[in-house]
Formats: C-alpha cells, sequence, structure tokens
C-alpha cells in the first residue's frame, strides 16, 4: 500500500478522534448543568433497602403516627410460653416464708418525677462513675424524657427516664457530706449563689435514684426491682417500665407507638430467648442453691425488655419468696415471670447481647427499636443523623 492510499484512511482517523473529544465535551457540559439544576431541587432520600416504602425525608417533614404505626407493623411479634414440663419442677412453687429481702433506703431521687403523669418510665442501671454515658444519653435519646420531642418523628406516648445507681465506699462519704450541706441551706436562706449552685445540682440530677447499696454486678437484680418498686408507689399513672442498659440507642417513636397499639397487660416485651443454660462459675454465675435446675426457663435479653405495670406488680410480689438469682434478666423475667404466669412477647427488633452494632440508617428508618454496643460517640453520631434526617449516610 502507497502513501497515496493512506491518506484518506489519516483523514477518517482524525475526523473520528475531532468529533469524539467534541462529543466528550458536549457530554461534560450537559452533566454539568444537570448537576447544577440537581443542587438548586431539595434533595430527597430514600432508605437504600427499601426506597419504595419508607416515607422521604425533607426538612421540615415529620413522619407521622400513622406511618409509625405502619413501621410498626412490619416487624413481627409473638408469644413465647415456657415449658410447663419444666415449671412442674418443685422449684417454681414459692416459698411460704420471705427468704429475700428487698429495703434497701433511698439515699437520692428525682424530684417531681411524676408531676404530670407520664405512660412509660425507663429505668437505666449506672454506676456512680458513668457521669459521661449519662450525659451522652441525656443530650441524645434520652432528651426526650424532657423535651418531649424526637427530631422528625411524632412521640405517642408521654415518658421519663431515670438512672438507677449504688454506691461506693467514697460514693456513700460523699452522700453523707452532701446531705449535711442541705441541710444547712435549708437552715438558712442563703445567697443567691447558693440557690443558684443548688438550682443546677437539682437540674443535673432530676433523674439520678441511688439506693444505699454497694454498686456491683451481683447486686444488679436487687438495682432493678427495687427501681420498680419506686416507679410504681412513685407513679401511679405509668402502664409500662423499660429497662434499658447504657449502651443502647433506644429510638423511642418506634417504641412508644408499638405500646400504645399492641401493648397488653401482664406482658413483657423484648428479644425472648427459649430458656439458656445456667452457668455456674465466672461472672454470669448462679450457685446450685440458688437455682438448682440446669436451664432457665424463656427470658427476655437484659440489654433491653419492657414490662407492663400489671407484669411488674406481679414479679415484685413473688420475688421476696424466692432465692436470690444475679442475673437479672433470667430471674426478673423468666423466672418470676413464669411463675407468675406472665407472657413473654418476642419482638423482632429489640437487641440482644450477641447483635452486632447497626447503622444509623437502621434507626432512621426504624427498623429496629433497639441497638446495643453503642459508646457514647455512636450516641451522639445517630443522634445528628436523625437531627439530619439521614442525609451524611444518605439513607
Amino acid at each position: 500500500m502507497n502513501s497515496s492510499d493512506t491518506h484518506p484512511l489519516k483523514c477518517c482517523l482524525a475526523f473520528l478522534v475531532l468529533a469524539g473529544v467534541s462529543a466528550i465535551q458536549w457530554l461534560y457540559l450537559i452533566g454539568f448543568f444537570t448537576r447544577s439544576s440537581i443542587r438548586s431541587s431539595p434533595r430527597v432520600y430514600y432508605n437504600k433497602t427499601n426506597s419504595v416504602d419508607n416515607t422521604q425525608y425533607r426538612a421540615g417533614v415529620q413522619i407521622s403516627e400513622q406511618e409509625l404505626l405502619r413501621r410498626v407493623n412490619k416487624l413481627s411479634f409473638k408469644v413465647k410460653p415456657p415449658s410447663k414440663l419444666q415449671l412442674d419442677d418443685p422449684y417454681f412453687s414459692p416459698s411460704p416464708l420471705k427468704l429475700e429481702g428487698y429495703n434497701n433506703s433511698v439515699l437520692k431521687q428525682p424530684k417531681f418525677v411524676c408531676g404530670s403523669s407520664h405512660s412509660v418510665h425507663m429505668i437505666l442501671p449506672s454506676s456512680p462513675n458513668d457521669t459521661e454515658t449519662r450525659n451522652a444519653i441525656r443530650e441524645t435519646w434520652g432528651s426526650v424524657a424532657q423535651s418531649l420531642t424526637w427530631p422528625g418523628k411524632a412521640l405517642s406516648m408521654s415518658i421519663r427516664l431515670t438512672f438507677v445507681l449504688g454506691v461506693t465506699g467514697k460514693e456513700r462519704d460523699l452522700t453523707e457530706k452532701f446531705d449535711r450541706r442541705t441541710k444547712a441551706f435549708s437552715l438558712k436562706k442563703g445567697s443567691a449563689k447558693d440557690k443558684e449552685t443548688r438550682r443546677k445540682y437539682d437540674a443535673q440530677t432530676n433523674d439520678i435514684l441511688q439506693f444505699d447499696m454497694i454498686d456491683s454486678y451481683q447486686n444488679l437484680t436487687r438495682k432493678i426491682l427495687l427501681a420498680m418498686e419506686w416507679v410504681l408507689s412513685s407513679c401511679e399513672d405509668v402502664q409500662y417500665i423499660m429497662k434499658v442498659d447504657q449502651d443502647i440507642f433506644a429510638n423511642l417513636p418506634l417504641l412508644l407507638s408499638f405500646l400504645k397499639h399492641h401493648g397488653k397487660k401482664n406482658s413483657i416485651y423484648g428479644h425472648i430467648y427459649d430458656g439458656g443454660y445456667v452457668r455456674r462459675e465466672g461472672r454470669w454465675a448462679t450457685s446450685k442453691l440458688a437455682y438448682p435446675l440446669d436451664k432457665y426457663p424463656v427470658y427476655a435479653a437484659g440489654t433491653a425488655y419492657v414490662l407492663s405495670r400489671s407484669a411488674a406488680e406481679t414479679v415484685l410480689n413473688l420475688c421476696p419468696y424466692f432465692p436470690y438469682v444475679p442475673i437479672e434478666d433470667a430471674f426478673i423475667t423468666g423466672i418470676l415471670a413464669s411463675v407468675g404466669s406472665v407472657d413473654r412477647i418476642h419482638v423482632a427488633g429489640f437487641t440482644h447481647s450477641e447483635d452486632p452494632k447497626p447503622l444509623p440508617c437502621v434507626f432512621v428508618n426504624d427498623k429496629n427499636y433497639f441497638g446495643n454496643r453503642m459508646t457514647e460517640f455512636d450516641l451522639r453520631r445517630i443522634w445528628r443523623r436523625h437531627i439530619d434526617r439521614g442525609r451524611d449516610d444518605n439513607c
């Protein structure tokens, strides 16, 4: 092939290259203007897993009670009865005499906690040194107890929160000193500075319930039972008591909608285990003297569960007539609830200790009631996503 034959071919190739460059430039310009128009219009966010079924998150749009109920109804729930054969064991017959006393005195309690009636009361076991964790909860999902609002979602029931503490040796000394200071304040009018100091202290600790007992894991059962008794005796309008660990994020609008529309008397709601083998060694050990059987009856995971008022009353009436079991969830929601014929309701979306940490969009899009393994950073991050309607994660 000579040079005269290749000349037309080179011209064709050059033309194609120039045409391709021009086409790319036009496509770029079109894309630029398209992106500009998208940026100038409000963005709409969908749940990646189910974009059709979820309400669009826009600034200023609130998820209604009706929409929350629709989301609640997507999460299944069912009764899990205990084994009748297991309950035939003589252990499950209450002693005729009291075996355990739950009469620890109250060292500190919230003021005016039931000044206005509320339907749900949350109790969170805490330790005296967990100040930063309590603050993170107060600033995030726990803030609803004071503000009675939730970013972008309706609340169908009123709710309050109380942290439940025991004491250490040093904490007991500090409590006694503070009590003496308070008495001194009450005997004189006090300066404006003194009154402001007391006001700030009261505001800071108006969600603290502290009992005169050593704060330890072995006393967790006692702590929760004492707190339940205090709630029932202090707040006659409370319909439900919710126990939540501190490493939990609670999706309260979804939970309150569930309780309002599906909650019943004589029931405990949570992630219900089909019983479990009793450990005899380690932190979660129970002695054979306290519980001689090899397996617990069905019980709710202690990370988060809800008791109706009647269920809590049943448990409290029975607890003195059984040996003390330090495994709080198995004892309260398993042993005592089984003896008292309380229904255990397994609810999809409740968490348990083996659950992985969920992503923020799980809560923004109402796929779970609770999530565990949360750090203080996680709590604030998820709360920020609620305020931003999930935008940063494109929920």
